[in-house]
C-alpha cells in the first residue's frame, strides 16, 4: 500500500507502477487505485476518471 498526499499523485503512481509492470512483462499483477471525482493534471492537462473496477479472475 502507498499512500500518498493527493488524489493526482495517486493516480501518478499507479501510471508509474503499471508502467513498471508493462516494462518488465508482469502478467499477474496490477496496480489499484481507489477516489471519487475526476483528478486534472496540471503538468499534461489530462482529465483522469478511472472506472470502476471488474473482477476479472476465474
Amino acid at each position: 500500500m502507498v499512500v500518498t498526499g493527493s488524489r493526482l499523485h495517486a493516480v501518478r503512481y499507479m501510471l508509474a507502477f503499471q508502467r513498471y509492470i508493462d516494462e518488465n512483462h508482469y502478467a499477474d499483477i496490477r496496480p489499484l487505485v481507489a477516489f471519487s471525482g475526476t483528478v486534472k493534471d496540471p503538468a499534461s492537462g489530462d482529465a483522469l476518471q478511472l472506472q470502476p473496477i471488474s473482477d476479472t479472475a476465474p
